[in-house]
């Protein structure tokens, strides 16, 4: 009996259990951007001499270099009126310490501690002029945020009475945060996209986006359409190619005349082979094989599965010989008593039958495509797989339109399921995986053996094959049933 669209809500409903369509399975990465700009405007009006009645950013620097800042304001101690012009040299903000193509100022893992200096002209109402020289200490320790700021004035020439060659001022110190943002990047390496939430500091506000990405190789990584938040309240969307480092992808770029440093850490290795999942790619071809260009075979019948294949063979390392039967796996290497080892999939037991026995699939109908150099490989558990040695450990299920990838060392689990983003591991003809607090059956499960527990949400995957009387036994906090599944016999659910 075949139940499609949900037809088993009658049967869970009756025991308590709910159930929802399968849900697209995101991964979370930390999201980190800093930028060059600061709020010098208030560490200047941190003088503690000067209260500022005018006070205009001509030339925030960040472009050419320096600082140019003109206003007004009144002495505290004399309540003389003044104009003033301040130029500040910026290009110690440049500076990059290591050589990495990260200025310290922007990159946390960096210890930060530069001194910007610059000049000051006021003109002091019916009193005259006067010119200081400023000097700005700013420090920052390594994997902070904020910049420890202090500042003082020292005056070299001056026509103003009481206010002579020498005097100084200083600045109250304070603690500025360079403008920029962190949150996280929420992502699907199946359909390729990612959803950024990010909060600014520096200035308050949110930005975000829900966009795609590309991978083209491990090492790099294209956000299509990424938030860039600008002071002010704006965003820029940008397309930015991050470079990987370890699990850190990052990169230092300009937009407009702010530098920004970008930091995705991403810490999921599903496959643990040292590559961030967000740019683990594999060697998958364009497009999925058409079994009407390449003959396959028929499916071979239950009862031929059984007398082809009988019980699993005992393994014994012996001489070594080329192999090269109607059902070998490419160029394989004899290791003894029917045992031998394909150069791209693995070790497999071989009757020079149509049917082989793989240490990690199972029992598998092999047919090989000699014109293409292909195989055709049916699983009971899996279905149809195709494979081809130039494509590595990879294969695409032709039922399924998806790729799975074998794990290099013999062992489970031994099944990387790309939609899932899991590993899953065999029993029999079936197949388990975890994904979270989800546990996920595909493939064929005859057994009365109790699947999942009642603190799990069980998912029964689209093409699973529920048989036997008594059949298996289903037990979690909800029971979900993709399209397609197939039940003979008894289902248990708990």
């Amino acid at each position: 009996m075949r139940y499609r669209n949900f037809l088993l809500c009658i049967s869970l409903l009756r025991l308590g259990q709910s159930f929802f369509t399968a849900e697209t399975f995101a991964k979370t990465a930390g999201v980190e951007i800093f930028s060059d700009y600061v709020n010098w405007e208030k560490l200047a009006k941190a003088r503690t001499s000067i209260n500022y009645n005018r006070y205009t950013i001509v030339d925030r620097g960040l472009a050419s270099g320096t600082l140019r800042i003109a206003g007004s304001g009144t002495s505290t101690s004399n309540a003389i009126f003044f104009d003033f012009v301040t130029t500040v040299d910026l290009n110690p903000i440049m500076h990059d310490g290591n050589g990495d193509g990260v200025f310290d100022i922007l990159d946390p893992a960096s210890f930060y501690n530069r001194t910007f200096t610059g000049t000051e002209q006021g003109t002091y109402a019916g009193h005259g002029s006067v010119v200081f020289t400023v000097r700005y200490e700013a420090e920052r320790s390594v994997n902070q945020r904020t910049l420890n700021v202090g500042g003082t004035g020292t005056v070299t020439s001056s026509s103003v009475p009481n206010l002579n060659v020498g005097h100084q001022f200083s600045t109250t110190p304070l603690s500025l945060e360079p403008f920029g943002a962190s949150g996280t990047l929420d992502f699907d390496t199946s359909s390729k996209s990612y959803s950024a939430d990010l909060s600014r500091f520096g200035e308050s506000g949110k930005a975000g986006k829900t966009s795609t990405f590309v991978t083209n190789d491990a090492d790099s990584l294209l956000l299509l359409g990424f938030p860039i938040p600008n002071p002010g309240g704006a965003t820029t969307y940008a397309d930015v190619t991050l470079t990987r480092k370890g699990n850190l992808y990052h990169k230092q770029f300009k937009v407009g005349d702010v530098s920004y440093y970008v930091r995705v850490i991403d810490p999921n290795d599903s496959d643990a082979d040292g590559i961030p999942d967000l740019s683990d790619v594999t060697p998958q071809p364009n497009s999925a094989p058409d079994p009407t260009e390449t003959e396959k075979g028929e499916e071979p019948a239950p009862g031929e599965t059984v007398d082809n294949t009988g019980s699993e063979p005992n393994q014994n390392e012996q001489e070594k010989t080329t192999h090269a039967s109607r059902a070998a796996i490419g160029q394989s290497v004899g290791l003894g008593h029917h045992w031998y080892r394909s150069s791209w999939l693995g070790d497999y037991w071989d009757g020079n039958a149509s049917w082989i026995y793989h240490l990690q699939l199972g029992w598998l109908y092999s047919h090989k495509d000699e014109s293409s150099s292909s195989h055709w490989l049916y699983s009971p558990g899996l279905g149809w797989l195709w494979t081809k040695e130039s494509i590595g450990r990879y294969l695409y299920s032709y039922s399924r339109r998806e790729w799975f990838a074998l794990r290099g060392a013999s062992g489970s689990p031994a099944l990387y399921d790309f939609r899932l983003s899991a590993w899953k591991s065999r029993e029999g003809d079936a197949w388990i995986g975890e994904v979270s607090e989800q546990l996920f059956l595909s493939g064929l499960f005859a057994a009365d053996v109790p699947r999942g527990d009642s603190s799990r949400q069980v998912v029964v995957e689209a093409g699973t094959r529920l048989q036997g009387n008594p059949g298996p036994v289903l037990t979690g906090k909800t029971v979900i049933f993709e399209n397609d599944v197939t039940v003979t016999g008894t289902l248990t659910i708990r």
